[in-house]
């Protein structure tokens, strides 16, 4: 018998592993995007939150025949158990004949599935069991397809790279935007706000913002839901109908006390608790109904039992609520068909321009989070019936169509969730419709179980703009808000400001939210709202009581107290966005003149939007260590009269001083940690581009 040699079996085997002769690799850019008209296509979407499947398309380069090795592989970051399997979308952005795929099964048994045809309509190309260990596979196929879907089904089914040959079939999508919106930066007054409670009394909220968003439950406003009849809905605002129809408050410090009744019941019990009175306000209809204690979803059970919840039906009580939401505090004229309001005065207050369909449904401290297509299921109904038309009386914008339907506050800048809502908007609705208004996240600047940290450590302007990018790249047009963020003070909590000698914890505070501020003006983003107006109640002095992660994020104390006076006690950082606020009202970020990791001083430029010729520049040491430079060299025209300004505790004007610039235009400052507000005149220059943003 004649044995074949060596190399020839060599020779035979990296033949068959070649891919099919002519076929060209099809390079995979997980973060690339392709462009028809004004609508966005994500090249690979992730379908579940916290995936990092993307690596099964990161090493590009690599060459299965010469065995090289991918380093990578797709894992969950948390909580594994919850968002397991890992589901993605890769779009080829035209119709490929493909002929070879090669995947990379590393370590581990468990199913692994490869999908071709269209979103929502697949045909199986490849099920198996990763029972390979650390070897490439060779897959020939013989399929025309524009999309592919992955699955890998557990922890164990580890795939770390896939590489695809085949021959692009007539015409591509553009890998360049086709259109290139811009976006004017808002001013100060146009962004700044605050999270804040619909107990809380007007005055004090209206110093420091213009935007308040202001949190309510589901069964708050409909109280039938434990009837689970879906076409009844309970429209009230009398949760705190067993209180004192007055509630005294004082404000703002304990030792100049204004008291003022704030008829607070009789303006819940008739809707007009929601009015703002020239302000601007929206509610986070937070929660989900309290039958379903074990699942956190808005979705009656005993009404839909063995409901979906990737289907929108399910969501009918949700799409009614919304609806005779969009009557009463809308600006529209649509009836009440029901009959169901109490009190008929309470119709079309025009209270709000706005409404946020949740808060944190994607977060981890909820039992089961809801993964994106459940709640593009639930915020389509929320916003028209999933299509529904005006007389289907579903949906908020059949009620109101002006009314801003903004995304819940993701509980960090999640892209994972936001391109998947994306890709479920477009495919799964028959219009194709975007229907989200705005984009909403949260971010807190900590290290978990540590501290907080400072803006500047956190890289804070530099990661909110690059989020607020690749939202106006994926769904041009379209506002990004910032509605929560801040910095704890009780020592038990790790969003505690740090121990800084020479600085309490009320000073640090507020030195560092006006420096996220700073920060905020030059991301895109057009609203920003703090939290929160107020600490967490615990019926006592609240420095010593705090014991959790935000209970003293407040800008003001909740303390009530023996006579039943609610006593709102301003903190420090209270005097400083008041002050913040009206100084900056019309003015918007205009350029960073010095921001480089090693400086010890920075410095922003703000301009009046209403006078050009008006800026104020802002000048702080970005460190956490109370630094002081006594004599900083500051450069401007010569012999001119210059106002700086100081925030301070109990002030509502902040420390104020004139100065002068000597014959070569130079001044010198008292720069600390706390920034100084310099405000002068300059000539606007012939072509101004820093106050957009792409």
């Amino acid at each position: 018998m004649k044995l074949t040699p060596a190399w020839e079996l060599w020779l035979m085997s990296l033949l068959l592993a070649l891919p099919s002769c002519g076929q060209q690799q099809i390079v995979v850019h997980p973060y690339g995007y392709w462009y028809k008209g004004d609508t966005t296509f994500a090249e690979f979407t992730e379908l579940d939150r916290d995936s990092t499947l993307y690596r099964l398309f990161d090493e590009q380069y690599l060459k299965p025949f010469y065995s090289d090795e991918p380093r990578s592989a797709p894992q969950v970051r948390y909580a594994p158990q919850k968002y397991y399997p890992l589901r993605g979308v890769l779009d080829l952005g035209g119709r490929y004949a493909l002929s070879d795929i090669y995947y990379y099964d590393a370590n581990g048994v468990d199913s692994f599935y490869i999908y071709y045809g269209e979103p929502d309509h697949w045909f199986l190309l490849l099920a198996t069991t990763t029972d390979y260990y650390n070897k490439w596979v060779h897959l020939q196929v013989h399929i025309q397809t524009r999309y592919l879907y992955f699955i890998l089904t557990g922890q164990q089914s580890v795939v770390k790279e896939i590489l695809l040959y085949g021959n692009l079939i007539g015409k591509r999508l553009s890998s360049r935007p086709v259109v290139h919106p811009t976006y004017p930066l808002p001013t100060i007054g146009e962004e700044m706000g605050m999270v804040s409670f619909n107990d809380f009394p007007y005055p004090p909220q209206f110093s420091i913002g213009t935007w308040f968003r202001n949190y309510e439950n589901m069964p708050w406003i409909d109280t039938s839901v434990y009837e689970h009849d879906v076409n009844k809905i309970h429209f009230v605002f009398d949760r705190f109908s067993d209180h004192s129809r007055l509630v005294h408050y004082a404000f703002p410090d304990t030792q100049h006390l204004t008291y003022f009744e704030f008829p607070y019941n009789a303006l819940v019990n008739s809707g007009k608790m929601f009015q703002a009175h020239g302000k601007e306000k929206w509610l986070s209809i937070q929660g989900s109904l309290p039958i379903n204690p074990w699942e956190d979803m808005p979705v009656d059970r005993f009404a839909h039992p063995g409901a979906r919840l990737s289907d929108p039906a399910v969501y009918d009580r949700v799409a009614r609520m919304a609806y005779l939401f969009g009557v009463v505090m809308g600006r529209g004229h649509a009836p009440d068909p029901y009959h169901q309001i109490l009190f008929p005065d309470s119709l079309h207050q025009q209270a709000y321009r706005a409404v946020e369909d949740g808060n944190e449904r994607d977060a981890d401290w909820i039992a089961h989070p809801m993964q994106a297509d459940a709640y593009f299921a639930y915020a389509s109904m929320f916003d028209d019936g999933n299509g529904a038309p005006p007389a289907s009386l579903l949906g908020v914008k059949n009620a109101d169509p002006q009314m801003k339907h903004i995304m819940f506050g993701t509980y960090y800048m999640d892209s994972n969730f936001v391109k998947a809502l994306n890709y479920y908007m477009y495919y799964r609705r028959k219009d194709h419709k975007k229907f989200i208004d705005v984009y909403n996240f949260h971010h807190y600047a900590f290290i978990r179980n540590q501290h907080a940290i400072s803006p500047e450590q956190d890289s804070l302007r530099q990661k909110i703009k690059r989020y607020v990018d690749f939202i106006h790249n994926l769904d041009p047009g379209k506002e990004v808000w910032y509605t929560e963020w801040g910095y704890d003070r009780n020592r038990k909590s790790d969003l505690a400001v740090p121990v800084i000698p020479g600085v309490d914890s009320a000073t640090l505070q507020a030195w560092w939210i006006i420096r996220a501020e700073l920060a905020i003006a030059f991301t895109g983003v057009k609203v920003n709202t703090l939290f929160q107006m107020r600490n967490d109640g615990q019926q006592q002095d609240y420095d010593s009581s705090g014991i959790h992660r935000f209970n003293t994020t407040g800008v003001m104390d909740d303390y009530r107290r023996p006579d039943g006076v609610m006593n709102y006690s301003a903190y420090p950082v209270y005097y400083y966005l008041s002050t913040f606020y009206h100084l900056m009202f019309y003015y918007r970020a205009d350029a960073i003149i010095r921001e480089h990791p090693g400086d010890s001083v920075w410095i922003y430029r703000f301009r009046n939007a209403v006078h050009p010729d008006s800026v104020i520049y802002a000048i702080w040491c970005p460190t956490s260590a109370n630094k002081i430079i006594a004599s900083f060299h500051f450069h401007l025209k010569p012999h001119i009269q210059i106002e700086t300004v100081r925030l301070k505790d109990k002030s509502f004007t902040g420390e104020r001083n004139v100065l002068q610039t000597d014959a070569h235009g130079n001044i010198q400052l008292h720069i600390t940690e706390n920034p100084l507000f310099v405000l002068t005149t300059e000539n606007v220059p012939a072509s101004r581009t820093s106050n957009m943003t792409r």
